[in-house]
């Protein structure tokens, strides 16, 4: 059978008829096309990327980062969102830091300070636009840091990430389900059908190390022998299958020595197969089913990011396949979807497949040395051209950091993945870099093969037609807005046509706004742009009336997304061996510093710390730590779900099953009391009500136990204290000696066992700012108190200029020697950016990103290579 070749000149055109099909099924795929165009053309698709300024880092560090946000096919600078929600979040998954950047032409830019004292792990950074997420969790962007713990001695590991056993009471991240060999089968189109041959994906992971090289066979129940096939790359590979009916198969897969066996996906008796083969210049698609499928007209949709660009229709009566050639010259770069349709609007099959891009931005840096001594000069020279050679003017983001003092990871994420690939995948995407590294017949052959294990789609072409067509849970957000919705205190009924006003005031910040609830109590209320968070009333009372109304005063702002499991390679990351490059750097440094000794006998070498006993004190205490919860994050997060928190007990019982209250009032976690530091003063018995009725007064608590949190307790009684620690710590004491007694008396249901005599673990509370225990924190009658965020002000980058000789005053450790986002080239396309190296000889590594005319352009120099990656 010959393949039909559909000329994609027509490809603005409604659609392509196919001859043999009914004028009635012509009528209906043109209104389901219809419906898809004016979907998409609605709800435009937004993406984000973020540039960061290294690829990993140290607790104390700065994460620094250049946001792009682009919207439609041709990644044009956003028109619809503004605000755009950068968050942080720790290696259990725990939000610990959250940023609003504002965004203009689609640019923004932000920071991420990281506590000196913040446990070390694979830290998160996730982005997105509220509209982002408007149709599912699923799209945002995301990337994965190690952080890692200080090196404080000379003896402590350069890069070394401790583990914690947190209590299960803490949000856990989902963990990867990979067995110790897992082998996952992805059908072409998405699913298998008796008698039609198709082609199967598959990937190999280990527990332990990630994609891994296997080879099988598949093999009928009995033994027989079908096939035989290996992975061709990261784990992936594929074979050809034809499934029988009645007969089971199993693919049997040796893997270091040993065999395993797996069932592939169950055949459908009868459906379709759709099969795409990307050749040189064209697409051959084959819609194939067996002799006892029903008789049917089909229709072939072809889009592009969710966009449709051109159907075609098919019909089944007395054949079994139909044959598609489509030529790809015409087609958009990046990831093409073909969805096969009924008269129903049911998908019945679906593939993804890649073209790749023609034309690319150049971008060169041309660095003045290889090596760079201690506090020497930095000069590079940037060019851009577009893809004709010929020189722009564009916004660059540019980091230059120390090779030697900073990881590498090979074909690792860029704008230019990111935007044309990844985005649109599901999953972890390792090495995306690598399919662009050449233009190879085996390449494109091992990115079709991620095409069929990871192709993904944001929209569901059967809810862009129904009727009613899917609706967005959220708009685009232009400006930043509260939403709310107010409820009965008690019965939580919905509260209408009530008046809800805001009143924000701190440091020369003042904002008011008011509006009226409507019949679903909803409200929402826009505020003028301003940095930071702001302490912030919202009183609720009747129309026309002076009373305030007593309400439960809910706001929609939790969206973020859900969290998810991380990959092997990002908990596992493969970082480039260096170990050569920093013996000949260790032997030039040596050169370097006698020469300067000669002529400087007053230059001091380097000092070594021997702190060993410190940080070996200070990892017991962080592994100690059972639990860590930002108290004012989560109150307010429960607060905007309805819930009523007061005390601190109400917290903890909300959050930790461990925690109970004995005889009413003393709190027992694990069966034993558990003393409270505040601010580093262990509260005395009389006090405690202070603190403990009033959960508004509490900025962040940590529980630890265990030795280290002994170790703790017995240093309280002379560190960090306003008055004497010594007495409170005694009477802490005699406290316990007292409650001993009446411990002793009752038998600890939960754990089956006396409550013991001392406690192994205390509770770490920082007040609120500004506390004052003879302040009631609480909020008064038909107002809520909670706070408001609002944009995050970009701070500068410092790179220090050592001119004329001057050493440093103080030690210069920096990695990142040099960040700026936004750099700007002139009409001949170039720009020089200096700057000056840190107390260490190394190369250095330049990363560049920009978007030009909805290109993206990135380009990883290193000073000891010419050519670029």
């Amino acid at each position: 059978m010959k393949f039909t070749t559909l000329s994609l000149l027509i490809i603005i055109a409604s659609a392509i008829s196919a001859q043999q099909s009914s004028p009635n099924a012509e009528d209906i795929f043109q209104r389901y096309f219809q419906q898809a165009k004016i979907f998409s053309s609605a709800y435009p698709q937004e993406k984000v990327h973020l540039h960061f300024d290294n690829t990993s880092y140290y607790a104390g560090d700065t994460i620094w980062f250049k946001a792009y946000v682009t919207q439609g096919t041709e990644n044009r600078p956003t028109t619809l969102s503004q605000p755009l929600y950068v968050e942080l979040l720790d290696q259990l998954g725990h939000i610990i830091d959250k940023q609003i950047i504002k965004t203009q032409k689609g640019e923004g830019q932000g920071q991420f300070i990281l506590e000196k004292s913040g446990l070390s792990g694979y830290y998160e950074i996730r982005a997105f636009t509220k509209w982002m997420l408007a149709f599912g969790d699923e799209y945002y962007f995301s990337r994965t840091f190690p952080v890692y713990r200080p090196r404080i001695g000379i003896n402590d590991e350069e890069r070394f990430i401790a583990t914690y056993d947190m209590s299960p009471s803490m949000k856990q991240r989902p963990k990867s389900n990979v067995k110790k060999l897992s082998v996952r089968f992805f059908p072409e189109g998405g699913q298998l059908i008796e008698g039609v041959t198709s082609i199967v994906a598959f990937k190999a992971e280990s527990k332990k190390e990630g994609a891994v090289n296997v080879s099988g066979i598949l093999r009928t129940k009995k033994g027989e022998k079908l096939t035989e096939f290996r992975t061709v790359h990261d784990g992936m590979g594929c074979l050809s299958y034809t499934p029988q009916t009645g007969i089971e198969v199993e693919a049997e897969v040796e893997y270091n020595g040993e065999k395993y066996k797996y069932s592939l996906p169950k055949a459908l008796p009868q459906g379709y197969v759709l099969n795409v083969t990307n050749r040189e210049k064209t697409f051959d698609i084959r819609i194939l089913c067996n002799g006892i499928t029903d008789s049917d007209t089909l229709a072939l949709f072809i889009s592009h990011q969710n966009i449709p660009l051109v159907w075609h229709a098919l019909t089944f009566e007395k054949k079994q396949a139909e044959l598609i050639r489509i030529p790809t010259d015409k087609l958009p770069a990046g990831i093409i979807q073909f969805s096969l349709m009924n008269r129903k609007a049911n998908v019945l099959a679906e593939r993804y497949c890649y073209i790749m891009p023609n034309s690319f931005l150049q971008l060169t840096a041309q660095t003045n040395n290889s090596y760079y001594y201690p506090f020497t000069p930095i000069h590079c020279k940037i060019e851009a051209k577009d893809s004709n050679g010929q020189p722009i003017e564009t916004n660059l983001s540019v980091s230059v950091r120390s090779t030697l003092q900073s990881d590498y990871l090979e074909y690792d994420n860029t704008i230019f993945t990111d935007l044309l690939l990844t985005s649109e995948l599901k999953g972890y995407i390792h090495q995306p870099g690598y399919y662009f590294a050449e233009n190879s017949r085996q390449r494109k052959q091992e990115l079709d093969i991620l095409m069929l294990v990871h192709g993904w789609k944001k929209y569901n072409l059967e809810d862009m037609i129904s009727n009613p067509p899917i609706q967005p849970r959220y708009l685009p957000e232009d400006k930043l807005t509260i939403h709310g919705q107010l409820k009965s205190y008690i019965l939580k009924k919905n509260k209408e046509n009530l008046e809800v006003s805001i009143l924000s005031k701190k440091e020369g910040i003042f904002m008011a706004g008011k509006s009226i609830s409507d019949s679903l109590g909803r409200f929402q209320i826009p505020v003028e742009d301003f940095e930071g968070i702001i302490p912030t009333n919202i009183q609720t009372r009747k129309l026309n009336s002076d009373r305030k109304q007593l309400c439960s005063v809910l706001l929609f702002r939790n969206f973020s997304p859900k969290l998810r499991k991380y990959s092997f390679y990002e908990i596992h990351p493969d970082w480039k061996d260096i170990n050569e490059l920093r013996k000949t750097t260790k032997h030039k440094d040596s050169v370097y510093m006698d020469s300067i000794r000669k002529t400087n006998p007053y230059f001091l070498a380097e000092v070594t710390i021997k702190a060993r006993y410190p940080q070996k004190r200070t990892l017991l205490f962080e592994q100690s730590i059972d639990a860590y919860y930002d108290v004012q994050a989560m109150i307010d997060q429960m607060r905007d779900e309805g819930k009523e928190i007061f005390t601190l007990y109400d917290f903890l019982n909300k959050v930790n099953p461990e925690i109970r209250l004995q005889e009413g009032k003393q709190i027992i976690y694990r069966g034993k009391s558990l003393p409270l530091a505040v601010d580093g003063k262990i509260m005395r018995n009389h006090q405690r009500f202070l603190i403990e009725e009033d959960i508004d007064a509490i900025k962040t608590l940590v529980i630890s136990s265990g030795s280290g949190a002994k170790d703790e307790i017995g240093k309280l009684d002379f560190e960090e204290a306003l008055t004497p620690i010594k007495e409170d710590f005694e009477e802490l004491e005699e406290e316990m000696e007292i409650t001993k007694a009446s411990e002793k008396k009752a038998t600890d249901k939960q754990y089956g066992k006396s409550l013991t005599e001392e406690p192994t673990a205390i509770a770490y509370i920082v007040s609120a700012d500004g506390w004052n225990a003879n302040r009631d924190f609480r909020s008064a009658r038909g107002i809520r108190t909670t706070r408001i965020q609002g944009y995050t002000r970009p701070l500068e980058f410092y790179s220090p200029a050592y001119t004329d000789g001057a050493l440093p005053k103080n030690n210069d450790h920096r990695r990142t020697l040099y960040w700026n986002p936004n750099v700007q080239t002139d009409k001949n396309g170039c720009v020089v950016i200096e700057c000056y190296n840190a107390d260490k000889t190394t190369p250095i590594t330049i990363s560049i990103e920009t978007i030009y005319d909805g290109k993206p352009g990135s380009i990883l120099k290193h000073s000891i290579e010419q050519s670029t990656h």
